[in-house]
C-alpha cells in the first residue's frame, strides 16, 4: 500500500469513527495520517477533519487555526477551499457565532457542487439547521430538501436521513403532525443504527410529535426508550431532561407515584452536574405531585416556597410563580378554620392576572383564586373564576391550536372542568350540571389538529411561535434572558390572536350551549283521545292520546328530547343526535 493510499484509508476510517461518536479514536487516526506525509490536497482535508475535533476538545480558536491552515495550501482547488470554508461555518454555528457561520457556509454552497455529493450535502445540512436555529424556517426547509434529493440520487442514505429527520421537525413545528410522524419514521432505522445517540434524539423528537397529538402513553414510551439509550452513552444531562419529561406526563396521568420517582431521579442527576435551573423545575415537578397525592401538605407548601424563590432567583419568573401557586393549593387542601387571609397572603402576586401569561399560569392562578373563594365563603365567585379558566382554555385553542397546548396545560384544563362539574352535582340543579356537562364535553372533544392552518400567513406565524419558544425556554435554563426572542415571542403571539378576529370558522370558539338551547321536557298530561297501546309494543295499558306511539309506562323509560327551535325530533335519542350542530 503506498504512502498515500495509507493516509487516505486513515482519514476514511478517522470519519467513519466520528460518524459513529468516538472521537478519540478519530483524533488518532487523523494524527497518524498527518505523520505518514501525504500529498497538499489530503493533507488539507485531514486538517479539515481535525480541525472540528481541536475546536470541540480544545477551543474554537485551536480549530479555526488549524482551517487557516488548510487554506494556505498553494494551489488548493475551489473544491477544496468550499470543504474549509464548510468546517468553518459549522465551527461557527457551534461557537454559538451564527453570522459568521451564515457567511461562511454561503461560501462554502457557492463553491461546491453535485460533482462530490457528499460534500456539498454536509454544508445544506449544515446551513439548514443553522436557518432552524435563527428561525428561517423556510430557508431550512429548502437546505434540507435540496440535501435530500442530493443525497438520495447518490446513495448517500444517512446525509438523507439526517436532513428527512430534519425536515420531520419542521413539519412538527408547522402542525403537521401526520407528515412529520411520516419523515420521522421513514429513516428510523437508518438513525437508529448510526449510534446510541442518535436513536435517542429520534425518539425524543418522536414524542414530541406524539404529545402534540395527545398521545401521552406512546409519547412515555419514546421517551422511556430514550432515558436507557441516553444512559448507555453516558449523557446523563439528557437523560435526565427526558427523565423530568416523563415525570410531566406522569403527572397529567394522574400517576403521582411515578411522578414523583422520575422527578427525583432527574433531580438527582441534575444537581450532580451543577445545573441548577434544571434541578429546580424537576423539583417542582416531584411537589406538584405530592400535591397531588394529598401528602405532607403543610411541608410541601413550605419546599413550594422555597422552591418559587429558588426560581425567581435563577430568572425563570414565570416558573416561580407556578412554583407558588402550587404551595397556595397545597395549604387550600388542607386549610384548617381562620386561616384563609394567611394563605392569601401566601399567594401574593401570583394570583394576580396578566394580559401576557402563559396558559398554564394563567389556568393555575385561576384554579387557586377559585379556590380561595371557595375558602371565603363565596361559591359564586369560585364558579365564575373556574367559568372564565375555561373560557380562557377555549380561547387559546381558537387563535394557537391544540399543538400548542403542553401536558401540563391539559391537565389543568381537565382539573378545572372536574372541580366545575362536581360543584354543578353538589348544587343539584339541572342548568348548572348541563352547562358545566358542556364545557367538559366542549374540553374532551378538541382533538389537537393534526395539519397546519389553511391561512400561510398564520401558519408561518404558528411556525415561527413554537420554534422561538424552544429556543427562549433554551435560553432561560442557560441563564441567558434573551429579551429579544422574548419580546418577538410576544409580537407573534398578539399578531396571531388578531388574525384569528378576522378568520371566519374554527378561529372562533363556539359557546357551550345553554340549557334553554338544548333540553328535555315531558309533555304535560293534557287527555284528549284516549288510545291503546299495541301488543307489539309489550304493552296493553291505555293512556292520553299526546301524538306518541306508546304509553306513559314506557315513555318515561324513554323521554323525548326536544330543541329549543320547537320542531319535535321523530327519534328518541340523545340531544346530541337531534338538536342543532352547535348542540353536538
Amino acid at each position: 500500500m503506498s504512502v498515500v493510499a495509507s493516509a487516505a484509508e486513515l482519514h476514511a476510517q478517522s470519519v467513519r469513527e466520528t460518524e459513529h461518536g468516538r472521537h478519540a479514536e478519530a483524533r488518532r487516526l487523523l494524527r497518524a495520517a498527518l505523520r505518514s506525509g501525504p500529498d497538499p490536497e489530503l493533507h488539507a482535508r485531514i486538517l479539515i477533519s481535525l480541525a472540528y475535533h481541536q475546536a470541540e476538545r480544545r477551543s474554537l480558536d485551536e480549530g479555526l487555526a488549524l482551517l487557516g491552515e488548510a487554506d494556505e495550501v498553494p494551489d488548493l482547488p475551489p473544491r477544496l477551499r468550499g470543504m474549509v470554508a464548510a468546517q468553518r461555518g459549522l465551527l461557527f454555528m457551534r461557537a454559538g457565532r451564527s453570522a459568521d457561520a451564515l457567511s461562511a457556509l454561503d461560501a462554502a454552497v457557492r463553491l461546491l457542487d453535485e460533482s462530490v455529493a457528499e460534500d456539498i450535502c454536509r454544508p445544506l445540512l449544515t446551513r439548514g439547521i443553522l436557518h432552524m436555529q435563527r428561525g428561517v424556517l423556510a430557508a431550512a426547509r429548502a437546505d434540507f430538501r435540496r440535501c435530500v434529493e442530493i443525497a438520495g440520487r447518490h446513495g448517500l442514505d444517512m446525509l438523507a436521513a439526517k436532513a428527512s429527520h430534519n425536515l420531520g421537525y419542521l413539519s412538527l413545528l408547522s402542525g403537521a403532525l401526520p407528515q412529520a410522524l411520516r419523515d420521522m419514521d421513514a429513516v428510523w432505522a437508518t438513525l437508529a443504527g448510526q449510534s446510541p445517540t442518535y436513536a435517542a434524539v429520534c425518539h425524543i423528537d418522536r414524542a414530541q410529535v406524539l404529545l402534540a397529538a395527545g398521545l401521552w402513553r406512546e409519547a412515555d414510551d419514546d421517551l422511556a426508550h430514550a432515558v436507557e439509550l441516553f444512559r448507555g452513552a453516558k449523557a446523563p444531562q439528557d437523560q435526565a431532561e427526558a427523565e423530568l419529561a416523563r415525570a410531566q406526563i406522569a403527572l397529567l396521568e394522574e400517576r403521582h407515584t411515578d411522578a414523583r420517582r422520575l422527578a427525583e431521579r432527574a433531580r438527582r442527576r441534575f444537581a450532580a452536574r451543577g445545573a441548577e435551573a434544571w434541578t429546580l423545575l424537576a423539583e417542582h415537578v416531584a411537589i406538584a405531585a405530592a400535591v397531588g397525592r394529598g401528602r405532607g401538605a403543610p411541608a410541601v407548601a413550605v419546599e413550594a416556597a422555597k422552591v418559587a424563590t429558588a426560581l425567581g432567583v435563577a430568572g425563570l419568573d414565570d416558573d416561580a410563580r407556578r412554583a407558588t401557586l402550587t404551595g397556595v393549593a397545597a395549604l387550600l387542601a388542607v386549610r384548617p378554620l381562620g386561616s384563609v387571609a394567611e394563605i392569601r397572603a401566601a399567594a401574593g402576586d401570583a394570583i394576580r392576572l396578566r394580559r401576557d401569561d402563559p396558559i398554564a399560569t394563567r389556568l393555575a392562578a385561576r384554579s387557586v383564586r377559585a379556590g380561595l373563594a371557595d375558602a371565603e365563603g363565596e361559591p359564586g365567585r369560585a364558579d365564575a373564576e373556574l367559568r372564565a379558566a375555561l373560557a380562557d382554555l377555549h380561547r387559546y385553542q381558537a387563535s394557537f391550536g391544540s399543538l400548542d397546548l403542553q401536558t401540563a396545560v391539559s391537565g389543568h384544563g381537565r382539573h378545572l372542568a372536574e372541580q366545575g362539574l362536581a360543584r354543578a352535582l353538589a348544587t343539584g340543579r339541572p342548568a348548572t350540571v348541563f352547562g358545566w356537562a358542556e364545557r367538559a364535553r366542549a374540553l374532551s372533544t378538541r382533538l389537537p389538529p393534526v395539519t397546519p392552518p389553511a391561512d400561510p400567513e398564520a401558519a408561518g406565524m404558528l411556525e415561527e411561535l413554537r420554534h422561538l419558544r424552544v429556543e427562549l425556554r433554551g435560553a432561560v435554563l442557560a441563564g441567558q434572558p434573551a429579551p429579544g426572542l422574548r419580546a418577538r415571542c410576544a409580537q407573534l403571539e398578539r399578531l396571531i390572536r388578531q388574525r384569528s378576529w378576522y378568520t371566519p370558522g374554527p378561529g372562533r370558539p363556539s359557546r357551550p350551549p345553554r340549557s334553554a338551547t338544548c333540553r328535555t321536557s315531558w309533555a304535560p298530561p293534557t287527555p284528549r283521545t284516549w288510545r291503546t297501546c299495541s301488543p307489539a309494543a309489550g304493552c296493553t295499558r291505555s293512556w292520553p292520546d299526546r301524538g306518541g306511539a306508546h304509553c306513559s309506562t314506557w315513555a318515561r323509560r324513554r323521554p323525548r328530547w326536544r330543541c329549543s327551535t320547537g320542531s319535535a325530533p321523530t327519534s328518541t335519542r340523545s340531544p346530541r343526535s337531534t338538536c342543532p350542530s352547535r348542540c353536538g
